[in-house]
């Protein structure tokens, strides 16, 4: 078996929709439609969706993809060395997959389409090198290019201006 990348999001901590975070309905269905919209834009080759780095991997280069029953593995990764519980994040990654299944990666996103998804979390211990970064951030002085896809991006400073701003969740299919 082979995984392989299909999307790639750097997504602003203030968009990420957390369980332990007390909001109200219409708060976090806000984010939750910004995540989806950026896998949208993407998908549809806009070269950098809103404040932050997005990659979908072409669905004409996806026809290994068997979309009536796919296995995922899901990825979390804070960019800082703090612990958290990623069962909490999993709305955030309903609305990746639910991105990608409006794009027409997967038929639906039901237990019969997706029998299997795996979740796996890391934080900056995982990395060799940093997963991401942002140019002028003010840490030691580091040229942060990060790789999505196949194309190098470099982190501009938006209004989220430290590293610590960002989570990187990534989605791969399990190839048989």
């Amino acid at each position: 078996m082979e995984t392989i990348k299909i999307c790639e999001i750097v997504i602003p901590t203030p968009y990420i929709l957390n369980d332990n975070a007390q909001c109200t309905y219409r708060y976090n269905m806000g984010k939750y439609k910004w995540i989806e919209e950026q896998i949208h834009k993407s998908f549809l080759g806009e070269d950098r969706p809103d404040n932050c780095l997005c990659w979908t991997k072409p669905v004409s280069e996806c026809d290994f993809i068997n979309k009536d029953s796919v296995t995922l593995i899901l990825t979390h990764y804070k960019p800082n060395n703090k612990k958290f519980d990623l069962t909490n994040y999993s709305r955030c990654f309903k609305a990746l997959v639910d991105g990608l299944t409006g794009s027409s990666y997967f038929t639906d996103d039901n237990y019969t389409n997706l029998p299997c998804v795996i979740f796996i979390g890391g934080n900056e211990s995982n990395w060799r090198n940093p997963a991401f970064g942002i140019v002028n951030d003010s840490l030691p002085v580091k040229d942060y290019i990060r790789t999505i896809g196949n194309v190098e991006e470099r982190m501009q400073t938006t209004k989220y201006n430290k590293i610590d701003n960002y989570d990187l969740f990534q989605i791969f299919v399990l190839k048989d």
